[in-house]
């Protein structure tokens, strides 16, 4: 006994293009939250403590070239983007860096002054 279907093709352009919506960025569900210290209004300068939960690599993000580092800030892992021309955070970095591994350091990140005047400082635990 046979059984007949009929399949309806409606447009071949439509059957075809499945594909043109799948070069979309995927979702970023998994990502981790970036580590930021912004400062509210009235405020002129900020410190945080972090741990530091790998040694950093290179990377381009919306930032331009960076160095990227996974933390733990207030018992949370995030991300923090660090501009490869921030030397004044690098530097100490990677002169700890330098000595072995930062893996489980703990620093106090400092934030003084805001935009253009911004400077950062970084003071690792002995």
């Amino acid at each position: 006994m046979e059984i007949e279907k009929i399949i309806e093709v409606k447009d071949a352009e439509e059957t075809d293009s499945w594909f043109d919506k799948y070069d979309k960025p995927q979702e970023k569900k998994n990502l981790l939250p970036i580590f930021e210290m912004k400062l509210v209004p009235g405020q002129l300068s900020r410190k945080e403590e972090i741990i530091f939960i790998d040694d950093g690599h290179n990377g381009t993000t919306k930032f331009g070239k960076c160095i990227i580092f996974n933390i733990r800030h207030a018992n949370q892992d995030k991300v923090w983007f660090i501009k490869e021309n921030q030397y004044s955070l690098l530097n100490p970095i990677a002169a700890k860096r330098k000595k072995g591994t930062i893996v489980g350091d703990q620093a106090t990140v400092e934030r003084v002054g805001t935009k253009a005047e911004t400077r950062w400082a970084i003071t690792f635990k002995e």
